[in-house]
């Protein structure tokens, strides 16, 4: 009788790890989708719509190179050079990187279409931003036909 209740209890907690390991593979997908809709209401409306409180939580120089360009980007609402970003992430975070060393991670993170997006040699902005862009396109296209 023991052995049947430990069984059912197994098989419960694999049913529910099954079902949070679905919900946060989703939570990723959420949050791409959230920052693409936030970005096409920015476009839209000319006003930033997201809660930056997850923004300057924790921020001091142990940032990473890559969240502290994101970050600068997003408040920036434009593509940057690097030049830019790099003086930024110097001011700002009183953190010391090499150019090469931050130049490296955006590229690397914009050809693996990760959160950046080379817009010209040197100039980096959140790839967001054109997926914000093409969706606003199908929907005026989408209404065009209508």
């Amino acid at each position: 009788m023991k052995d049947i209740d430990i069984i059912q209890q197994i098989n419960d907690r694999k049913d529910e790890l099954a079902r949070l390991s679905k919900a946060v593979a989703r939570i990723s997908e959420i949050q791409e989708e959230l920052k693409v809709l936030s970005e096409a209401y920015r476009i839209l409306t000319g006003k930033a719509f997201y809660d930056n409180s997850e923004l300057i939580q924790n921020i001091n120089h142990t940032i990473s190179n890559a969240k502290a360009a994101e970050e600068i980007l997003r408040e920036a609402g434009e593509p940057k050079h690097l030049d830019f970003i790099h003086d930024q992430i110097t001011n700002r975070y009183n953190k010391v990187t090499s150019k090469a060393a931050l130049n490296t991670t955006l590229s690397k993170m914009s050809n693996e279409g990760k959160i950046f997006e080379r817009t010209h040699p040197g100039t980096y902005g959140l790839n967001e931003w054109s997926k914000a862009k093409k969706l606003l396109n199908k929907l005026e296209m989408g209404s065009e036909k209508t």
